[in-house]
């Protein structure tokens, strides 16, 4: 179970990864003014690592094991 977790939890990774190229590109691509083309790039750049970093963290840090145990349930599945 916890390796179906992981793999969903990659493939999200993934698509934040590939959100923010997307951002980018477009901030770099279509920008009439470059000087502030380029202080909303870093602005962009600094907010997504400390956001990314975030979730990584919070993400490992939650314990699955015991969110994923069952054995604890009565039979009437209270």
């Amino acid at each position: 179970m916890l390796n179906i977790i992981g793999i969903f939890y990659f493939i999200a990774f993934i698509s934040f990864l590939l959100a923010a190229l997307f951002v980018v590109f477009h901030i770099v691509k279509y920008s009439i003014n470059k000087m502030s083309s380029f202080v909303m790039l870093v602005i962009f750049v600094l907010v997504f690592i400390i956001l990314l970093i975030s979730n990584v963290a919070l993400f490992f840090s939650l314990p699955w094991e015991q969110m994923l145990d069952f054995s604890g349930l009565n039979n009437s599945g209270f």
